[in-house]
């Protein structure tokens, strides 16, 4: 992508990590905390998303059942 639209790779990192952010708050809402990382050498893109282990959930979002 970088190369075809003759982009610096920060740019294009930049880019990736704001459109799969939209994604995730499109999904699980804008409360919702995650992360998104993006390694142009590899190929690689991981996104985490953190929750809270409780006993009761209260909110799906946030929490996950122990």
């Amino acid at each position: 992508m970088a190369r075809e639209k003759r982009m610096d790779k920060t740019s294009s990192i930049g880019i990736v990590e704001d459109l799969f952010s939209m994604m995730m708050k499109k999904k699980y809402g804008l409360e919702a905390r995650f992360d998104v990382v993006v390694n142009m050498d590899k190929g690689d893109i991981e996104i985490f998303l953190l929750k809270e282990i409780v006993e009761t959930v209260t909110d799906p979002v946030l929490q996950m059942q122990r």
